[in-house]
């Protein structure tokens, strides 16, 4: 009986620690009129095998719930939410298109234009082009703020590099369509 109190108790803890993180980005998408992209993790579980510590975090992270809870929340907010493909994203430079070096898990190098910065905010700037590119306001009207768990990079218009050819992905059903 214990053991299960326990189990609910850290259950409802998660639960909780998901609203807030939620909330807060929709609130945060509010107020910058902005839209919520999100990285694809589909599948991130597959194939992705690195020892027994590793795996064991990776499958308690609840990115499906944490999802929904962000669309409902933005949807009553009346913010869209977009999933994007995150494909190379870490490992292409957002200033020059280059595949880049990552020779620690937490910095980006770019042998070609000599870019060096963090790698989560490396991908997540190529993650905002992605979106960014499928608008049809002009940009100087439009933010974004892209979201991870536990990571939140928020790209300004104004602060953007020039578009480097990046697309979106198709998305998934049950987000609203760009078309």
């Amino acid at each position: 009986m214990r053991l299960h109190r326990l189990g609910n108790t850290e259950s409802r803890k998660v639960n909780d620690r998901l609203h807030k993180v939620s909330r807060s980005i929709v609130d945060d998408a509010v107020a910058r009129n902005a839209v919520i992209a999100v990285g694809d993790l589909g599948g991130i579980r597959e194939g992705n095998d690195k020892g027994r510590h590793f795996n064991d975090k990776l499958h308690k992270m609840p990115f499906a719930k944490l999802l929904s809870y962000i669309e409902y929340k933005a949807h009553r907010a009346g913010i869209e939410v977009v999933l994007v493909d995150e494909a190379y994203t870490s490992q292409t430079c957002n200033r020059c298109a280059e595949r880049g070096v990552r020779n620690t898990q937490g910095r980006f190098q770019c042998p070609s234009c000599g870019l060096d910065d963090n790698a989560d905010k490396n991908g997540a700037t190529n993650i905002g082009k992605r979106v960014l590119g499928k608008f049809s306001k002009p940009l100087s009207d439009t933010g974004a703020v892209l979201a991870q768990p536990e990571t939140q990079v928020v790209v300004e218009p104004e602060n953007s590099p020039d578009d480097v050819g990046l697309t979106l992905s198709e998305g998934t059903p049950r987000l609203q369509s760009w078309e």
